[in-house]
C-alpha cells in the first residue's frame, strides 16, 4: 500500500511540474477548500495554537490568520510537489543564497556550521544549498508515520546533493564527523516546543 501511495505521489509531481507554477496555485486554492472545509485537517490543533499565541486578538482576527495559514500550507505543498522534478538550474534560480561565501569560509577552514530555520515559507527549497558548496550538507528531519510521504520527502531532500539525517541519529553523526575532521553544514527546523523529556536539549 505504501509503495502504491509513493508511486501516486511521484505521478502527481509529474502532473504538477508540467503545469506552470503560477497556474499550480489555482490547484492550491482548490486544495485549500478541501483541506479547510471538508477534511478540516488538524483544525483543533491550529485553533488551540492560535489562541495560545495570540490571546489578545479577537476570534475574528484569529479566524483570518487561520485561513491564511491553510492557504499557505496548501501553497507550500504544491511547491514541494513541483520541486521534486525541478532542474538544478531552476532550483538555483528560485532560491538564491545572498552570501554563500560566509558559511563556506568557515567550512573551508574545517569548521562546521549549524543553521536554525523556522516553520515559515518552504524550507524544502533550502535543500538546494549543496549547489553552492562542496561540503557535506545534512537536512535534519523527523520520521513521518506515513511511509509513502516519508520516502518522498527523504528522496526530495537528497536529490540536489543533500544528506537527510534522522533527528535521533544527528548527535552521533555530527560527533563522528567532528572526530574524523569532516566539516558539515546542518539545517535544523527549530521553532517548536520540544517534548518534555527532551526539553533540556
Amino acid at each position: 500500500m505504501d509503495k502504491i501511495g509513493y508511486c501516486l505521489l511521484r505521478a502527481t509531481t509529474w502532473i504538477i511540474h508540467v503545469i506552470p507554477l503560477r497556474l499550480s496555485y489555482i490547484i492550491s486554492d482548490f486544495l485549500y477548500l478541501i483541506t479547510f472545509y471538508v477534511v478540516r485537517y488538524r483544525k483543533n490543533v491550529v485553533n488551540r495554537n492560535l489562541a495560545n499565541s495570540f490571546p489578545e486578538k479577537s476570534e475574528r482576527e484569529r479566524n483570518l490568520i487561520e485561513r491564511k495559514f491553510y492557504h499557505h500550507l496548501c501553497d507550500t505543498f504544491i511547491e514541494t510537489l513541483y520541486y521534486d522534478r525541478i532542474s538544478f538550474a531552476e532550483a538555483k534560480e528560485r532560491v538564491k543564497f545572498i552570501n554563500p561565501e560566509l558559511p563556506n569560509h568557515y567550512l573551508d577552514q574545517g569548521r562546521s556550521v549549524v543553521v536554525y530555520l523556522g516553520h515559515y515559507n518552504n524550507w524544502e527549497m533550502f535543500c538546494n544549498w549543496p549547489l553552492y558548496t562542496k561540503h557535506r550538507f545534512y537536512a535534519v528531519y523527523k520520521k513521518l508515520r506515513n511511509k509513502a510521504f516519508g520516502r518522498f520527502y527523504y528522496n526530495l531532500r537528497r536529490r540536489l546533493g543533500g544528506i537527510p539525517l534522522e533527528r535521533a541519529e544527528t548527535f552521533r553523526q555530527l560527533i563522528d564527523d567532528a572526530q574524523k575532521g569532516i566539516p558539515t553544514f546542518s539545517a535544523f527546523i527549530f521553532d517548536q516546543t520540544p517534548r518534555i523529556n527532551e526539553i533540556q536539549y
